[in-house]
Parts: structure tokens; C-alpha cells; sequence
């Protein structure tokens, strides 16, 4: 039998979308609040994604000016993921429990970087800087850190599900939501999401 030939990874490639330990979230949360890099779209873009696994593709979508209405919400300061998304499931609404001010201030000119292109190279500098380490993570790992933060809380799968906006397991779990869907962005229920998110993201408030 011939050996299978595996390929090898390139010097500096990531194989595995990790999620980042909570001391590197930490010191993400702090480098991208801090006054020297708070005014960056790429610390803007890795809050939101750390926050609500809210990628480029859907920040370039959002309307500014329906965003910042969002954001000034007394109670429950929160983004909404509408229209045209990957999946149906991926319209939710994004409490935003961290950063809320940085985030106000940046949005409008993030929206514009993210239409501007991917801008991968911005994010992947800013997670090496901000870590202290060297192609370790990508952006799209912060998704899998909100998945993380969700499993180590109290958070209902189903809460789990909608702040991500991934898609139920199970046909059950799946009708579920389906039957729900009408109030997902009711005022009731985004405060209720706003209190599941801050017990998720506790330990980076």
C-alpha cells in the first residue's frame, strides 16, 4: 500500500479555527477599547464578531442610520441582522453588551470599510497585535469564541442559536424557532437576549 500523501500547511497558516482563550479575549476587548486603536473599523469588526459572530458580509449590509436608532435603545442597546444573510436563521437580533460607545462612534465608518473590500489582512494584524501572538487565530475564530463563552454560561441552545444566528439541531428544535421567529425582535425579547448576552460575555465586561 502507498503512503496517503498529506499536504503539508504553509508556513504561518492557520489549519484550525480556534477559538481564543478568555485571557487573549481579554486582551483583545482592552486593545480594541483602548484610546490608541479604538477608532480603527478592524476593533469595531472583532468586537461585533466576539459579540454576536456578526462577519463582514453582514456589517456591510446594515443600514447606519437604522443602526445608531438601534444602538441608542435605552434598555437594551442591541444591531439588527435583516434582509439579504446567508441563511435565514443568520436574521437575529445582536445585543451589544461590550464597547457600546466605541461601536457607535465607529460604525458608520466600518460599514464603510467593509463594503470598501474583506480587508482580511486588517483583521488578522489586529488579532496578532492584540494577542501577542503570530497567525494563531483568524477573525472567523471569534464566532467560535462566542460559541465557547455561550457553552461555559447559562444560555439556552436556542438563545445560543440566535445570538450566532446558526441553525437549530433536530427537526423539533428547528420548528421551534420557526414558530418563534415573529418575536425574535420584539422589545421584550431583545432585552431578554440583552441579559443572556451580558452572562455570556461576563467575564469581558
Amino acid at each position: 500500500l502507498s503512503k496517503t500523501m498529506l499536504q503539508k500547511p504553509k508556513d504561518g497558516q492557520v489549519v484550525q479555527r480556534i477559538p481564543l482563550s478568555l485571557e487573549h479575549q481579554k486582551m483583545l476587548v482592552a486593545y480594541c477599547l483602548s484610546p490608541e486603536h479604538s477608532h480603527e473599523p478592524a476593533a469595531t469588526m472583532a468586537l461585533l464578531y466576539l459579540m454576536g459572530g456578526i462577519m463582514p458580509t453582514e456589517i456591510e449590509r446594515m443600514d447606519a442610520e437604522l443602526q445608531l436608532k438601534n444602538l441608542s435603545n435605552a434598555v437594551a442597546p442591541h444591531l439588527t441582522i435583516v434582509g439579504k444573510t446567508k441563511t435565514v436563521a443568520r436574521q437575529r437580533p445582536v445585543p451589544v453588551v461590550i464597547g457600546l460607545n466605541v461601536i457607535k462612534a465607529n460604525l458608520a465608518k466600518t460599514i464603510a470599510w467593509a463594503k470598501a473590500g474583506n480587508r482580511f489582512r486588517n483583521r488578522q494584524n489586529l488579532l496578532d497585535a492584540a494577542t501577542g501572538t503570530e497567525g494563531l487565530y483568524v477573525s472567523h475564530g471569534l464566532r467560535h469564541s462566542l460559541s465557547a463563552n455561550c457553552r461555559d454560561s447559562n444560555c439556552r441552545d436556542d438563545d445560543k442559536c440566535t445570538l450566532g444566528g446558526w441553525s437549530a439541531s433536530g427537526s423539533a428544535s428547528a420548528v421551534s424557532r420557526g414558530y418563534g421567529a415573529g418575536v425574535m425582535f420584539s422589545q421584550s425579547n431583545i432585552e431578554r437576549l440583552f441579559k443572556v448576552s451580558q452572562d455570556v460575555h461576563r467575564n469581558l465586561m
